[in-house]
């Protein structure tokens, strides 16, 4: 059933990129569809360079490597800022309640995005001067400081 879902999928974005004339087209004369992609696992999170990757989505930043971060892991166990690379080797670049009390944040909540300084930026869900969580800028060599507490 789930092959049958995908491959009307397919005809419906086929037919949407091309148009109500290709819909008649493809009714008429048939087409074949696209092989179905594969895909390979580029690095396996171990708890010690992080965990919980999935909670957010990956940016790819202006240098071409993907940066995110994970739920918790790394070497504090409260979440890790990481960089990959399209053959995927990972970098932890932060782990985090690495600071006093957690004042740089721990468990990263969202997805980063990048500024128009190059940076990144991002929130966590606990941590901070109140405890209630940070917004933080990252550099892409793991420089991290707190812009609100």
């Amino acid at each position: 059933m789930r092959s049958s879902r995908l491959l009307v999928a397919m005809v419906v974005s086929v037919i949407g990129l091309l148009g109500a004339s290709a819909a008649q087209t493809a009714a008429a004369y048939g087409f074949s569809a696209p092989t179905i992609p594969t895909f390979t696992s580029l690095l396996i999170f171990d708890e010690a360079n992080g965990a919980y990757p999935g909670q957010t989505s990956l940016v790819q930043a202006t240098d071409g490597n993907f940066y995110g971060t994970t739920g918790s892991g790394g070497a504090t166990n409260y979440g890790t800022v990481f960089s990959v690379t399209s053959s995927g080797v990972l970098t932890t670049l932060y782990s985090f309640c690495a600071q006093a009390n957690c004042a740089d944040g721990s468990y990263p909540e969202a997805g980063l995005v990048q500024g128009t300084d190059g940076n990144l930026y991002g929130t966590t869900f606990e941590g901070g001067a109140n405890g209630l969580g940070t917004v933080f800028k990252i550099t892409s060599d793991g420089s991290l400081t707190t812009v609100l507490p």
